[in-house]
């Protein structure tokens, strides 16, 4: 064998194992996968639970002022769109006829009055005369019921003049409350008979929110839960809390709706009528361990988190889950405050696997 024989095969020994090292180097870097991630810490806060609904404001007071007596309508003070005191007069009534039933009735009083006066001396005189024995029994008891009778007929008049007093009060309309006049009904000249309606007020002094929840979330909604009412127009937003005040007791009919009413202070002057929407907390969890919902795995086993380990790897963690708020979402068991947890990257984990982290 000569020498350039021994360099060749040398050489070929060399390039042999050359290729194997790089062979066994690949096969090597195939076997250890690092996958880079972004993680974040669990962190403390309060969820709440809400449900947003539809509502509308209205007022428990919006009475139609009716006539109680029949007459002529003889001055108009208001009319549609005007604030009302309660106790400020509306309108008027013609009221003659009622006068003249009042003066009536005091003449009749009048007249009463006096002839009891004379009927009680007549009776008194009358007595003595009996017990002189100079006039019969049937004179004396004559004189008792005449009496008697004047007695009857002046609680008679008397009453004629309560009922007379009675019907002169309301020839003036008043209004019962405090509030604006949604319709007016009549016109001077008009002749209304008892029952009429005249006017239409809407209360300012008790208004609130009625809002309606479906059936689904009926059975969570209590008395005192906090809510937040949102009117929106154009691009103003307007927003008041208050609590619930007032729940039906049963679902209406149709819709299976639950009606609960809201009071508010009505700081906006929301006019009866205007649609608003309501975001109503169902329940809120305080000190909550909380961490993205992005973190989260489905794996076959379970919803899994990846906590990271002192050696750039992650243990894979079953969690149980509670409330979501926003991108938020409850941890109830499997997260500690301030675990570190794989954030972006974490679908493409497993338990154990190297990690490479590129932001926190």
């Amino acid at each position: 064998m000569n020498k350039k024989h021994y360099i060749y095969t040398a050489l070929s020994l060399i390039l042999i194992v050359t290729q194997v090292g790089h062979t066994q180097q690949i096969k090597d870097n195939a076997r250890i996968q690092v996958t880079p991630v972004t993680i974040i810490k669990a962190t403390m806060q309060t969820l709440k639970a809400t449900v947003t609904v539809r509502g509308q404001i209205e007022t428990e007071t919006k009475p139609n002022i009716a006539a109680k007596v029949p007459a002529e309508v003889s001055h108009i003070y208001l009319t549609e769109g005007d604030s009302v005191k309660q106790g400020q007069v509306l309108a008027e009534l013609d009221d003659e006829a009622f006068v003249i039933d009042k003066e009536v009735a005091n003449a009749d009083i009048t007249y009463l009055s006096v002839l009891i006066e004379n009927e009680q001396r007549l009776l008194k005189r009358n007595k003595e005369l009996f017990t002189k024995k100079m006039i019969s029994q049937a004179i004396l008891d004559d004189s008792e019921t005449s009496l008697k009778q004047s007695h009857a007929k002046l609680l008679s008049a008397k009453a004629k003049l309560r009922k007379a007093l009675y019907k002169l009060s309301h020839t003036k309309i008043i209004s019962p409350i405090n509030g604006v006049i949604q319709t007016r009904l009549i016109s001077k000249g008009d002749y209304v008979k008892t029952g009429d309606n005249l006017y239409f007020i809407i209360s300012t002094d008790d208004i609130n929110a009625r809002l309606y929840f479906p059936d689904t979330v009926s059975d969570q909604i209590k008395l005192a839960m906090p809510a937040t009412l949102i009117h929106q127009q154009y691009d103003d937003i307007e927003k008041v809390n208050g609590t619930i005040e007032y729940i039906r007791p049963m679902l209406e009919e149709g819709n299976r709706a639950l009606h609960a009413l809201i009071k508010f202070s009505n700081n906006y002057q929301w006019k009866i009528g205007t649609s608003i929407q309501a975001e109503v907390v169902l329940t809120e969890h305080k000190n909550a361990i909380t961490v993205p919902k992005q973190a989260l795995v489905r794996r076959p086993h379970g919803v899994v988190v990846y906590k990271t380990l002192d050696n750039n790897k992650v243990v894979e963690q079953v969690i149980t889950s509670g409330l979501i708020q926003g991108e938020y979402i409850e941890i109830l068991s499997g997260v500690n405050l301030d675990d570190e947890i794989v954030l972006q990257g974490a679908a493409w984990l497993t338990d154990g696997a190297l990690i490479n982290i590129v932001e926190q």
